[in-house]
């Protein structure tokens, strides 16, 4: 049996035309397939027995969904929805499908607008608009405020619920310095103790879980092949190789391959008033920014997504120095020494 994906759909529940039609026009406009299909829904009109103060609804139908003829230009789409029978002041649905879609259109943009510094490589993510449009592919808007869009996908691009799997409890979150060399290893095994690692310190101390925002051939193969490590990684990546130690090359593997792995879209534009309530995971700032970016970050933010509400740093030294870079023998240059200072005095 062949699987083809052939087409995307997308469903706007509750539009409302004043407020949204910028970006619904926007985005009709970005569609990118071999055919557009627009299909608009609205409850008809409550009809009122009798006249004046005294009239009472007798109720209303649902004239179905109608399907309306893609328009020209942004300034025919009015048009076609009015000439369809939809009533511009109140709220209808309208059902985008896009018939065998190009990979990478920028249809989400288009609905989410462009504020922030988005990465460029994780671009093919589906984002779901936020206020009043609904995406009803990764199911309605619950009333829990990080769930208004997915955050946490597989390669195939499915939505995967991680949020508040642990609400409420402590987790222990690994950050490589030196110090930690100096914590027992069998007290953070003990049953009920949660770990999260980032980088290539998940090779010496296995955690629950793991995350990186560097190319994935920089992290040991070991750490991409243990089903028992779940790990976090940028959308971007599951297409790219790892480094296999044994044979001294880059894998024929993608890091969508190897088990456990699930991707998030990232940002690299901080913003303290959002930083916990954005729908992508911010890292630190480009040097658009003013730089300062960091794993640190990521991981954080990923750990107060799954429900921990007291993160309990260890090896979060803010610190490196020639001979002494991590908990494990891990060279770097003079010149990543200086990066990471400089990252440290901008997050410190």
């Amino acid at each position: 049996m062949d699987l083809t994906y052939d087409s995307h759909v997308l469903k706007l529940a509750r539009v409302d035309w004043k407020a949204d039609h910028a970006r619904v026009a926007e985005a009709l406009g970005q569609a990118r397939g071999r055919r557009l299909i627009l299909r608009a829904e609205q409850s008809a009109a409550p009809v009122l027995a009798g006249v004046g103060a005294g009239a009472s609804p007798l109720g209303s139908a649902s004239p179905g969904k109608r399907e309306i003829r893609p328009p020209a230009g942004p300034d025919d789409l009015p048009r076609a929805l009015a000439g369809a029978g939809i009533d511009l002041d109140r709220p209808f649905d309208l059902e985008i499908v896009i018939r065998q879609p190009v990979p990478g259109a920028p249809l989400r943009e288009a609905l989410l607008g462009r504020h922030g510094y988005r990465d460029t490589r994780d671009r093919h993510v589906l984002h779901q608009p936020p206020g009043s449009l609904a995406l009803a592919a990764t199911g309605v808007a619950a009333p829990h405020p990080l769930r208004r869009v997915p955050y946490f996908f597989r390669d195939h691009g499915g939505a995967v619920d991680l949020v508040d799997l642990h609400r409420g409890a402590t987790v222990f979150l690994i950050l490589n310095g030196p110090s930690f060399a100096r914590v027992d290893p069998g007290a953070l095994r003990r049953p009920g103790i949660h770990t999260f690692g980032v980088n290539n310190g998940a090779h010496g101390f296995r955690p629950h879980y793991w995350t990186c925002v560097d190319d994935p051939t920089r992290f040991m193969d070991t750490i991409w092949r243990d089903p028992g490590i779940q790990k976090f990684v940028p959308m971007g990546h599951f297409d790219r190789p790892v480094w296999d130690r044994a044979a001294g090359c880059v894998t024929a593997e993608r890091v969508a391959d190897f088990p456990n792995v699930i991707g998030y879209r990232r940002n690299e534009h901080f913003q303290a008033d959002r930083w916990l309530t954005e729908d992508t995971i911010n890292w630190g700032n480009h040097a658009d920014h003013g730089g300062g970016r960091s794993v640190m970050l990521a991981a954080l933010r990923l750990c107060h997504l799954l429900g921990f509400r007291r993160v309990c740093l260890l090896g979060c030294d803010f610190h490196m120095e020639a001979g002494r870079h991590y908990w494990f023998p891990e060279q770097r240059s003079e010149q990543a020494v200086r990066n990471n200072t400089a990252a440290y005095e901008i997050l410190h």
